[in-house]
């Protein structure tokens, strides 16, 4: 009986993105309209004794769980719940089982630059969270995410060391990744190599930082099994061959790493595990290591 209240009342929080294309305007839109609706209608738990998911307990403030079972839920609790899933869905989507792992995602949430600083959705999630939230700071959720002039549509991925947002910039199609707490030097180092390299199989960076808090902003190329039904993979030896003589190796070549412009050129992507090679053997063993990701061996 729970379980089909909350989907019937609260899909989209409950369920998050229905793809992942979901744009973050959009998702904004559905959370915006429901938490609307609940406020004329407040959701009413009839039978409490239906197991409520922790995951989707732990949206709730500790001390408001209570309320939402024994259904005197008040829309600020909604709210929070609201902030709480978007900001997950901002920072990398994870179940949070419990409140110890909540306690971290606060933290998290706390670190990330985006939910920090950017205007919009980071804008409303942090007035909630801080306490300041007025009905009237709800257009903020229809109003595009801006950080460092690229427009954020929605997550991509959790890397090794960053966190990958699918954005524009200057009108492009383009990739913001900005550093997960704790992995900043590592990051630093990354924006290091690929700002060192040139080559028309490498990224083209199109705005970055090593000052403050890094970011880097790159042109946006497709992965995956495309990659290989492409035909133009010479273009991946040449970004490795380019790479080694620069004085570097890769250090993760494999599929997720090698990607493909609109046009079908090849593009060698993430250097996060660059280094020196320890001897000239390193260079043959990753090109020998390229080749077969590419089917050639």
């Amino acid at each position: 009986m729970l379980l089909r209240q909350l989907r019937e009342t609260f899909p989209a929080l409950f369920s998050g993105y229905e793809s992942p294309r979901t744009s973050f305007e959009s998702y904004a839109g559905k959370i915006r309209s429901e938490l609307l609706q609940l406020k004329r209608h407040p959701v009413r738990i009839i039978q409490v004794e239906a197991i409520c998911p922790l995951d989707f307990l732990t949206l709730f403030r500790p001390e408001r769980r209570m309320a939402l079972l024994t259904g005197q839920a008040e829309y600020s609790d909604w709210r929070h719940a609201a902030a709480v899933r978007l900001a997950s869905l901002m920072a990398g989507p994870a179940k949070l089982h419990s409140q110890e792992i909540f306690e971290q995602r606060i933290s998290q949430w706390e670190n990330n630059p985006v939910i920090h600083s950017a205007n919009g959705l980071p804008f409303w999630i942090r007035n909630v969270f801080t306490g300041k939230a007025a009905g009237s700071d709800e257009k903020e959720l229809r109003r595009k995410t801006i950080w460092n002039g690229a427009a954020i549509h929605h997550f991509l991925k959790k890397g090794g060391t960053s966190l990958v947002y699918a954005a524009e910039y200057d009108g492009k199609p383009c990739v913001l990744k900005v550093p997960r707490p704790g992995c900043e030097m590592r990051f630093r180092h990354e924006l290091a190599v690929l700002r060192g390299l040139h080559h028309p199989n490498l990224p083209e960076v199109f705005a970055c930082s090593m000052d403050g808090t890094p970011y880097c902003i790159l042109e946006f190329c497709r992965t995956g099994q495309c990659v290989r039904k492409s035909g133009k993979i010479t273009g991946f030896l040449h970004a490795l061959q380019h790479l080694h003589a620069s004085g570097w190796l890769h250090g993760d070549i494999r599929t997720a790493n090698l990607g493909i412009r609109r046009d079908g050129t090849p593009v060698l992507l993430d250097f996060s595990h660059s280094r020196g090679p320890g001897c000239c053997r390193e260079t043959e063993l990753e090109m020998n290591e390229m080749k077969k990701c590419l089917l050639l061996t």
